[in-house]
Formats: structure tokens, sequence, C-alpha cells
């Protein structure tokens, strides 16, 4: 395995488990908040029992019409419903929170350990762009340096030709079909185009390294 598909292994498996390790994090969160949501909603009954019975209470004290047994029986059966339920509750509650601090920090590692294995697969992106650069430049200047000296071969072939030419009393200039034969093309000039496509298609290759 080359340092560079190392680096990509590297990456995709730490953001894989940054990604497992949020996503555990996360079902553990919901469920702490199902048990808070579990038990408050028991003593919520117990609130709201405990308020109706007061109200029937307090209406029979004052001779109007209530079952004060049927609010009674209802505030029994609310208390002990969070009687029988809360100590499980409140256990689980707590394993719960302790769930989430764990995984809380877990991942945080590992979506720190992610980033670093990023920022070492863009070092070796780098490194990788670097060696291709060097090459480039290298093959930019040689097809230079060949394209100036075959320019100047064939501009020295014509400028022979057209001496001879001149000492055999042939002094009519080139004609129009001859002139792309003799003559080197202008040197072309740099494609402002070509350099975004080639940064484009190698930003699209760099990505699809980094993408998981």
């Amino acid at each position: 395995m080359t340092p560079m598909e190392q680096a990509i292994a590297d990456y995709r498996q730490a953001a894989q488990n940054a990604r497992e390790t949020r996503d555990k994090n996360l079902a553990a969160e919901r469920e702490r908040d199902r048990l808070k949501n579990a038990l408050a909603a028991l003593e919520s009954n117990v609130t709201s029992a405990e308020q109706a019975h007061a109200n029937a209470d307090a209406a029979q004290q004052l001779g109007e019409a209530s079952d004060l047994e049927t609010t009674q029986a209802a505030l029994d059966a609310a208390r002990k419903a969070l009687a029988d339920a809360a100590p499980d509750l409140k256990h689980k509650i707590r394993v719960s929170e302790l769930l989430v601090e764990k995984l809380g920090a877990l991942a945080l590692a590992a979506a720190a350990k992610q980033q670093a294995t990023l920022a070492a697969l863009h070092d070796e992106q780098n490194e990788m762009l670097l060696a291709q650069l060097w090459d480039e430049v290298e093959k930019a200047n040689r097809l230079g340096e060949e394209w100036v000296a075959a320019q100047d071969k064939a501009i020295a072939t014509r400028e022979l030709l057209e001496e001879r030419r001149n000492r055999a009393g042939v002094i009519i200039g080139w004609k129009e079909e001859e002139q792309k034969a003799v003559y080197c093309k202008a040197q072309p000039h740099q494609s402002h185009e070509a350099r975004t496509a080639h940064k484009q298609a190698l930003q699209a290759d760099l990505a699809a390294a980094a993408r998981v």
C-alpha cells in the first residue's frame, strides 16, 4: 500500500469510527430523553391527580357536588404507578446519562482523529501535487526548449533555401499555399480555460479520495 493509499484508508476508517460513535451518542441521548419524559409524565399524572383531588375536596367542603372517592382512587393509582416505575426509571436515567457522557467524550475524540487523518491526507495530497508539479514543469521546460530549437532549425533551413533561390535568380516570394509549410506558427498563448479545467479535475480527484 502506497503512502497515499494508506492516508486514504486511515481517513476513511477514522470517518467511519466518528460516524458510528456519533450515532451511538445520539441514540443514547434519545433514550435518556425518552426515560426522562416517561418519568416526568408519571410525575405530572400525580400532580394532576393531586390537583383534581384537592379541587374535589374543596368543592365538597363548600357543599358542592364532587366525587371525592373517584379522585382519591385516581390519585392512588397515579402514585402507585409512579412508585412502581420510578426506581427503575431513575436507575436507567442515571445509566443513560453516564453513557451519554462517555459516548460524547468518545465522539469528540473520534471527530478529532478524523480531522487529524484528514490533515494527514491533505499533506500527502500536497506532496503528490508537488511531485506532479515538478514533472510538469520539467516537461514544459523541455518541450519549450525543443520547440525553440526546432523553430531555429526551420528558420535556418528556410533562410538557406531563400538564399539559394535568390542566387539562382529566383526572387519570387513564397506562394500563399506555401506560407503554412515554410513559416512556423507563432508561439502559442497560455490558456486560462485549460488551466481552470485542469485545476478543477485535480480538485475533483482529491475530493473523491476524501469522500466517505
